[in-house]
């Protein structure tokens, strides 16, 4: 019989779940696993290839969506998994042209609370069904996957920003580092402060994100000559209130919260409540819209707090903010109002569908092929939500810029106090800050479930141009 002379692996991979019957293996590569050379061009195939989460009759590319909903940072994960879900139901509705014309997106959604064992186990249970992950939200539940990506070759848009993130061909990050973000703030703090006294203090959450941002802090601290900072991790409110009262006793004037935002408003209540009052320069990660407003933090408890990041805000005047917020109004109402989080989250989407874009018209959506066209981003703007941020390098720097800003008292605006620009102290390639390098790697390796395959080691867009879910998610 004419099927007895198929090789037994070609027919494997013909029947594998999520796998069309088109497939092809990455030239660049000699086991088809290892990392290939992103900037080598190969031919066009004559049809469109695909292996996993691509189904060529429907036009459908299926996204994995690992999202943290009923865990610890209480609305962020929903408002980040939300900001996917409105992307991809404004795809499917054919008026984006983000994609060629009959694609859409469809989402295969899990929820892991946050907890490392479960995002790796969602992960293995969903990955044959994807073309890769458009979120991967949370700290330890992101580094437990790494180990696993190289040989599944497939690509996850963190949601965590540790300068780790950049060294991994597989973990794009869309914006500047929390190292970045730490240096600049600093930068800006001695500057803004000329010749009165800068006495570094820190607060930071546990885990991967605080670790990232103090280690540039402390970069700064020694670079620029100052008294040592007083870094305190904090762990509950008895540990945040006892680190306060040691930071006023020290007299420390400019306080890194390299924290999440329930842990920010914590803080600057506490503060407010026994007259401390340095001037607190917030991480992109330290801030949740819900803490502006009408309904939010009041204007003396925000005092003093400047916001550091290299994010558009929620309803800035910018290039793509109008088509952003007519689609959540179309098709995201039934979710709740946008945040600065969903917005986050759909930019980074919107990274994702434009390297997909660029597979398609390249007649190669295969893992490998949509790898390669991730490394042909070199002017992604976000419709226009973010200054230009190039792709086509790793380790990843797309972007290293930040800016300094104060909330508007009693709005949701914002003004800008410090220009977007790259932080001036410890200009160094990504490669160099590699501070959790073999800590999550061994994160990785404890966390990777029983009976895994090994492989081998290895929360924010780019800066503004101006002024457990069971079930594949459908999208509507």
């Amino acid at each position: 019989m004419i099927a007895s002379r198929i090789p037994l692996l070609a027919l494997i991979l013909l029947l594998a779940p999520g796998c069309s019957a088109s497939t092809t293996e990455d030239p660049s590569h000699t086991d088809n696993s290892a990392p290939g050379d992103l900037n080598k061009s190969t031919a066009k195939p004559k049809t469109l290839q695909a292996d996993y989460g691509v189904h060529l009759e429907t036009k459908t590319v299926f996204m994995g969506a690992l999202n943290d909903e009923s865990g610890g940072p209480g609305s962020t994960g929903t408002d980040f998994a939300n900001g996917k879900r409105v992307l991809a139901r404004w795809i499917a509705s054919g008026s984006s042209d983000l994609l060629p014309e009959g694609w859409k997106l469809e989402l295969v959604e899990r929820d892991h609370s946050g907890d490392a064992a479960k995002a790796a186990k969602a992960y293995n249970e969903i990955k044959d069904k994807v073309l890769c992950f458009g979120t991967a939200y949370g700290d330890s539940s992101t580094t437990a996957l790494l180990k696993m990506l190289k040989e599944d070759d497939v690509l996850i848009f963190p949601a965590l920003f540790t300068s780790t993130m950049a060294l991994n061909e597989y973990t794009p990050p869309a914006g500047p580092s929390y190292r970045d973000q730490a240096l600049r703030a600093l930068d800006w703090a001695k500057e803004s402060a000329g010749s009165g006294v800068v006495s570094p203090g820190a607060i930071y959450d546990a885990g991967s994100y605080g670790k990232d941002a103090v280690s540039g802090w402390d970069e700064g601290v020694e670079e620029l000559k100052l008294s040592a900072s007083l870094n305190k991790e904090v762990t509950d409110e008895r540990a945040l209130k006892s680190s306060l009262a040691e930071l006023k006793e020290s007299a420390a004037t400019h306080v890194l919260l390299a924290t999440l935002p329930e842990t920010t408003a914590a803080a600057l209540k506490a503060a407010k409540a026994m007259a401390y009052s340095p001037m607190w320069l917030g991480l992109s990660a330290s801030w949740h819209t819900s803490m502006a407003g009408t309904d939010g933090l009041s204007k003396d408890v925000l005092a003093g707090y400047h916001r550091v990041s290299g994010s558009p805000y929620l309803g800035e005047k910018l290039n793509g903010m109008d088509r952003f917020l007519a689609a959540w109004k179309q098709y995201g109402e039934d979710l709740g109002a946008p945040s600065d989080e969903s917005l986050r989250s759909f930019i980074q989407g919107v990274l994702a569908v434009e390297a997909l874009a660029k597979a398609l018209n390249q007649n190669d959506a295969t893992r490998s092929g949509y790898r390669q066209a991730l490394s042909k981003v070199s002017q992604f703007d976000a419709l226009g939500m973010v200054a230009p941020m190039d792709f086509s390098e790793v380790p990843f720097r797309a972007s290293d810029k930040t800016r300094v800003l104060v909330p508007k008292a009693g709005t949701d605006l914002w003004a800008v106090v410090g220009e977007l620009q790259s932080p001036s102290l410890s200009a160094q390639p990504a490669q160099s800050a590699t501070p959790l390098a073999k800590e999550t790697k061994e994160a990785g390796k404890d966390n990777q479930p029983e009976g895994a395959s090994p492989a081998s080691p290895d929360d924010d867009g780019a800066a503004p141009s101006g002024t457990e879910s069971d079930t594949a998610s459908e999208t509507k």
